[in-house]
């Protein structure tokens, strides 16, 4: 039986990105891809369950976040490009065979549009918490900024870099990784978890 102690880390190239990859288990990949502002780490319950049920479980952080530097300005941030990557990281680990996707928030978003792309590149797809949607008729900051009014929601909330400036707390990652979580949920983040949070995220690992 596998544990989170079994989960390895490396390092690989995909479509010019140096990509920080976990993996454990043995068979078909199960392609597990994250939300904002995730990294890895987020999946490690998911991976080690797929791992015992026989799946090769495959996390990578995607471009720009966690360890992953930030992609060359011609990269990109469109739907063509995250195809590139997506099929890059699957092919790595399950050469022209299809996987199991599995996206979570932002990453679910990107996955409903890689599988509407290449269809032949996937054998299952699971959404978690995000919706089939199709092209809006207003730009989706627009929309959101008109949906959720005065209440808050931290995709309208960091389109104002002003307010980085004006809160002192939010000089630091830690001041921001707890500023943002706790403006959300209405709690008070424990010292201990932003530590955890930090580590995973820009540090070596688990």
């Amino acid at each position: 039986m596998y544990s989170v102690d079994d989960i390895q880390l490396e390092h690989r190239l995909i479509d010019g990105v140096n990509t920080r990859i976990a993996s454990v288990g043995e068979g078909p990949v199960a392609l597990l891809i994250h939300g904002w502002p995730e990294c890895w780490y987020s999946w490690r319950p998911q991976m080690v369950a797929l791992a015992n049920a026989g799946f090769r479980a495959v996390a990578p952080d995607m471009p720009g976040l966690a360890r992953n530097r930030r992609p060359a300005p011609d990269w990109g941030l469109q739907r063509q490009t995250y195809r590139r990557f997506y099929a890059g990281v699957g092919g790595a680990y399950q050469q022209g065979q299809t996987v199991l996707l599995i996206g979570h928030d932002w990453g679910a978003i990107n996955c409903w549009q890689f599988v509407q792309l290449h269809p032949e590149l996937v054998e299952r797809l699971v959404i978690m918490s995000v919706p089939l949607r199709p092209v809006a008729d207003v730009p989706p900051i627009e929309f959101l900024r008109g949906y959720f009014a005065d209440n808050f929601f931290y995709q309208v909330y960091f389109q104002e870099p002003v307010v980085w400036r004006r809160q002192s707390l939010m000089q630091t990652p830690r001041g921001s990784c707890a500023h943002s979580t706790a403006h959300r949920t209405r709690r008070v983040i424990r010292p201990c978890w932003v530590r955890r949070y930090l580590r995973v995220a820009v540090g070596s690992g688990a």
